[in-house]
């Protein structure tokens, strides 16, 4: 992927929200990726924590 196919004033629009572009991976990050997206819920669950 070359852009992010994601609106880019969604993370605007929510609170606490943040885009996330990674060319490398397709929309399939979570098949692709699984420990960035485990690291990337325990980071966020982390500062929600406080």
């Amino acid at each position: 992927m070359s852009a992010s196919p994601t609106w880019p004033g969604l993370a605007d629009e929510l609170a606490n929200a943040e885009d996330v572009f990674l060319p490398e991976r397709s929309h399939f990050i979570p098949m692709e990726a699984p420990e960035l997206v485990v690291s990337h819920l325990r980071e966020l669950a982390a500062d929600a924590r406080g």
